[in-house]
């Protein structure tokens, strides 16, 4: 999945239970750091519409990368929901519940127009 954007790029944690990471890698493979991380140890998720503002990220590495999302869950059903808003555009990028003693990755290509 390839998501564009002009002025503005934001990612919106809507739920993570119970773990999740969020990175951000330039094109050239270099690895930027996290932007997101969040975990529980009992039942429960993130804090709905936790937002990060991924435009000072991306202009750092010039504009475009990779975003990685890590999801992990230990128990019960985990509720995994992400979503990027570039301009006036919501993209859903992830919507899954994780099974127990599972995790999964997720990647989106973020280009900027």
């Amino acid at each position: 999945m390839t998501i564009k954007y002009q002025n503005k790029c934001i990612l919106n944690v809507k739920k993570a239970d119970n773990l999740m990471n969020v990175y951000l890698n330039a094109d050239s493979g270099e690895a930027n750091g996290t932007l997101f991380g969040y975990s529980t140890n009992g039942l429960g998720a993130a804090p709905p519409n936790a937002t990060v503002d991924l435009v000072p990220a991306l202009q750092g590495i010039g504009g475009s990368g990779k975003l990685s999302i890590i999801g992990a869950n230990f128990s019960g059903g985990g509720s995994m929901e992400v979503e990027i808003i570039t301009d006036s555009t919501s993209h859903q990028v992830v919507n899954e519940n994780l099974g127990a003693f599972t995790s999964k990755m997720w990647s989106v290509d973020i280009q900027k127009n």
